[in-house]
């Protein structure tokens, strides 16, 4: 049977035709590309990243989606990590807001703070997981 060829190069990665190398930045990128609500300066700078890293196009998407219905299922737990992120990091916010892309990003939203903190934790955690079992 002739699989479409989208799931065939995610079937790829079991079979071990993408270094574990690059499957835990893919991911990573995804995660944080992903748990972020809306369409923010952060973003175009993950997406640069991508770029420039030569990531793995199909992970990197597969992990955004899955990020993004997290940051819907879960927005109620960013909400407060977010409020603790701005009332003890809040010097790494500003510094983040001074960055002209970056500064784009609305970090005053709960939500968009607490996705910042928890995307590449969640991202690390699977990707680690994924290139463990490549």
């Amino acid at each position: 049977m002739i699989l479409p060829r989208p799931i065939r190069k995610i079937l790829a990665i079991f079979r071990g035709s993408v270094s574990p190398v690059m499957i835990l930045p893919s991911i990573k990128l995804g995660f944080s590309f992903g748990l972020i609500p809306d369409f923010a300066g952060i973003h175009v700078a993950v997406l640069v990243l991508v770029f420039l890293l030569n990531v793995h196009l199909g992970l990197f998407l597969l992990s955004a989606g899955l990020g993004k219905a997290l940051c819907f299922a879960a927005a109620p737990v960013l909400y407060h990590i977010g409020m603790a992120v701005q009332d003890n990091l809040s010097g790494v916010l500003n510094l983040l807001a001074s960055v002209p892309i970056i500064g784009l990003t609305d970090f005053s939203r709960y939500s968009v703070a607490g996705a910042l903190v928890v995307g590449p934790i969640i991202g690390a955690i699977v990707g680690l997981l994924m290139a463990r079992s490549v």
